[in-house]
């Protein structure tokens, strides 16, 4: 007999503390304070972080936190990815200023 399972169901995320919505050029924002959860193991589930800028440019957060260097409005977006690759992403907007 084979077993197979059928996972459809992306996993999810939640932020443990908020995002500022408002920052100061220079200003190091932690963006690693979240959860996921899963039906599946969500130890499994990896989460990208990227900052997109108000050019379109994306940086890929490797250290948890980001030092937002020009005003502008910005993009945090988190994408997740379990092991059935089944993925979703999440979408927080900055604003920085002088």
């Amino acid at each position: 007999y084979f077993v197979t399972i059928i996972d459809d169901v992306a996993p999810t995320l939640e932020l443990t503390q908020n995002l500022p919505v408002s920052v100061k050029v220079g200003q190091t924002v932690d963006l690693s304070k979240y959860s996921v959860s899963d039906n599946n193991d969500a130890k499994y589930v990896k989460v990208v972080v990227y900052v997109v800028n108000s050019s379109y440019r994306m940086t890929m957060v490797k250290d948890g936190s980001y030092t937002f260097t020009e005003k502008g409005k910005y993009t945090v977006r988190y994408y997740l990815f379990d092991s059935f690759n089944n993925n979703n992403y999440y979408d927080f907007e900055v604003t920085v200023n002088e």
